[in-house]
């Protein structure tokens, strides 16, 4: 299952090597477990002027899918930084080679974000993430941004919910002498970042709670 870092990282090993301005990496999957459309992170050198402006997708040599880029930098002695996400699929224990391209072609499972701000739901084909505002409890309104719920589409639409507090799996914490508060008492962040795409979705909020 592939998410907004929810899912389970993939343990593998990357390699890269530059030939002729063409990316091509070697995935390695070391954990004994096949892996459907998993997404790795990639990071390379490029002295394109257009490297902003470019779509970069990820071929095995039969299928060519569409990466997400997470960062450029801005050139150093003409050099752009660029780290990017892209999905791979291997079986256990299998290295398999990629190369990455400048080319816009199909996304698999893309994330869908509705709402505004932190008050959004995401999902995909597998599952609904409600991180909206919790108005259940009259004496405590939780701010939108944690996961309240959990929407499995491929195990018949069964919902993962708490009925007066937000999802157990989100951070938490208790000062001494104080109850226990999770990210979403945190009601007036001092920082906020949010970044949405297609494969993935950050949502990060930092400040104090009372």
């Amino acid at each position: 299952m592939k998410t907004v870092k929810l899912a389970l990282m993939m343990l593998c090993f990357v390699s890269c090597v530059r030939e002729e301005g063409i990316i091509k990496i070697e995935v390695s999957e070391t954990a004994g477990i096949e892996r459907l459309l998993e997404y790795v992170e990639v990071h390379w050198a490029s002295n394109d002027n257009s490297a902003k402006d470019k779509n970069y997708s990820i071929s095995d040599g039969n299928q060519i899918l569409q990466g997400q880029v997470l960062s450029i930098s801005e050139p150093e002695q003409g050099q752009y930084q660029i780290r990017a996400i892209f999905p791979v699929s291997l079986k256990a224990n299998q290295s398999k080679k990629y190369t990455i391209i400048s080319a816009v072609s199909e996304t698999k499972d893309t994330l869908i974000v509705e709402g505004s701000g932190f008050d959004v739901t995401i999902a995909n084909a597998y599952y609904k993430a409600d991180l909206t505002t919790n108005e259940i409890n009259p004496d405590q309104i939780y701010a939108p941004g944690q996961v309240r719920g959990l929407l499995l589409k491929k195990h018949a639409h069964q919902q993962l919910k708490r009925t007066n507090i937000n999802m157990h799996w989100s951070p938490n914490f208790q000062s001494s002498g104080k109850g226990y508060q999770t990210s979403s008492h945190l009601i007036k962040p001092d920082s906020v970042y949010i970044k949405k795409g297609k494969l993935n979705t950050i949502l990060y909020k930092e400040g104090r709670v009372e």
